[in-house]
């Protein structure tokens, strides 16, 4: 039989030392549509790994790829897969090179949800597994950073294509704590 115990005092999170995801950072996005947005001060050698989950407006007329950059480093150093439905039709494609990892697509006019996990500690190809949904579409997709020895220390969420993630967009940003 389960025991419980209930208390007046705060739950710490020294006593969540089972690991729970602790908020890192959230941003909303104001004033104008922009191409990309910053979650900076990072450790990933402490943090382990990220959770980000990102509710995205896409304010132009044509559907484009949101995905992630970690260190902002734009080189051709990610490969990345993906599995795409967007009603009825279906599609996949596996890449290399790419100057980001896709975590889905941000669906024209439109509101687009994003759940996106992290591997960033340092001595392993950094994993990105990413599911994304929105009105008559889902996408999960995968991929990695080939930069086996740098410290995480920013993740950028990237719309290549422009400015075209639309105020209101709010990205939140996890970490797994101890």
């Amino acid at each position: 039989m389960a025991q419980y115990y209930y208390s007046d005092r705060q739950v710490t999170a020294q006593e969540l030392a089972f690991g729970t995801w602790e908020k890192v950072s959230e941003v909303e996005v104001t004033g104008s549509a922009v191409s990309s947005v910053t979650f900076s001060g990072l450790d990933g050698d402490s943090d382990k790994v990220y959770l980000l989950v990102a509710y995205v407006y896409n304010t132009d007329g044509s559907t484009h790829e949101l995905g992630v950059r970690l260190n902002n480093d734009s080189g051709t150093n990610y490969d990345d897969q993906y599995l795409s439905g967007s009603g009825t039709n279906v599609t996949a494609a596996s890449r290399t090179g790419r100057t980001y990892v896709k975590i889905g697509s941000a669906y024209a006019t439109r509101w687009n949800l994003f759940k996106t996990l992290i591997y960033a500690k340092s001595g392993y190809r950094r994993v990105v597994i990413s599911q994304q949904g929105s009105s008559g579409n889902v996408e999960l997709c995968a991929g990695d950073w080939n930069n086996t020895t740098d410290n995480v220390t920013s993740v950028v969420v990237v719309m290549p294509a422009g400015a075209y993630i639309g105020v209101g967009s709010r990205f939140i940003l996890f970490k797994l704590s101890k």
